[in-house]
């Protein structure tokens, strides 16, 4: 395991107290787990985190909040690094952490993000979230599936989370020219590097995927399928304009039945 072989790299990081855990695209689903573990009151299985201090999340993504993180700490530690402070005392982690945000890389308190961020936690503590974050992963896996079916090489074969990376080599398409079309066609989604790739980081040879969005506005398993033929549309005539013209007010069409605001 890679964070093993990092902790043997030097003395201070063993038992991980100076790695973090980077969680961020799944963040939704591990907020999800906690909260299910309290209302049964049970304790959250920490296990996960292994043997690390601190945990990064995103709060956009599957947690639906705004632009931005957060830094969850198990337990307060004395930092590994030997920093002190002016007057000879050692760091705690979270010392260094608050310092490392602000000043360090935020350039001061955003209070409509944090007061966002409020709200999405306020969200993660409902049902609906539950529902949400469920349909989330029953989403991903049949539109992983409907891709795989059109002979798509989807990293390690599917998914378990909320996205997908396919490389898109077997089609002859590079990930900056198949965003490109596809925002044409009013399709959404980023290029992205794929192991191995051979082109550089601003064209790629993959595409990533992911479905919180489309789930949000409503879309069910049955939906992925519709989506799916849509992209392959566009990326197998790609240098068609009069298809990828006619794709776009399909999508406009479909999108209909999905508004962003349902109460208005």
């Amino acid at each position: 395991h890679a964070q093993h072989r990092l902790r043997a790299l030097h003395p201070r990081h063993r038992g991980g107290r100076g790695l973090p855990r980077r969680a961020l695209v799944v963040g939704g689903r591990v907020a999800e787990g906690m909260r299910l573990a309290r209302q049964r009151r049970q304790r959250f299985d920490d296990r996960s985190l292994g043997m690390n201090a601190r945990v990064n999340l995103d709060t956009h993504k599957t947690l639906r909040g705004p632009r931005g993180g957060i830094i969850l700490m198990k337990k307060d530690v004395e930092n590994p690094f030997g920093l002190k402070d002016l007057k000879g005392n050692l760091r705690m982690m979270s010392n260094l952490l608050d310092m490392a945000v602000f000043p360090g890389t935020q350039g001061g308190p955003l209070e409509h993000v944090i007061a966002a961020k409020a709200v999405a936690f306020g969200e993660i503590l409902s049902d609906d979230y539950t529902t949400y974050i469920k349909q989330v992963q029953l989403n991903a896996q049949a539109m992983s599936k409907a891709f795989v079916a059109k002979d798509y090489q989807i990293i390690s074969g599917g998914t378990d989370n909320h996205l997908m990376l396919i490389d898109l080599r077997n089609k002859n398409i590079t990930g900056k020219k198949a965003q490109e079309t596809l925002d044409k066609a009013h399709i959404t989604l980023n290029k992205n590097a794929v192991p191995f790739d051979d082109k550089s980081p601003f064209v790629t040879s993959g595409i990533r995927v992911g479905v919180p969005a489309i789930t949000t506005r409503g879309m069910k398993e049955a939906d992925m399928q519709t989506v799916v033929d849509l992209i392959d549309r566009v990326l197998m005539n790609i240098d068609d304009e009069q298809t990828i013209n006619a794709v776009k007010e399909e999508v406009k069409a479909f999108m209909k039945q999905f508004p962003l605001y349902p109460e208005l």
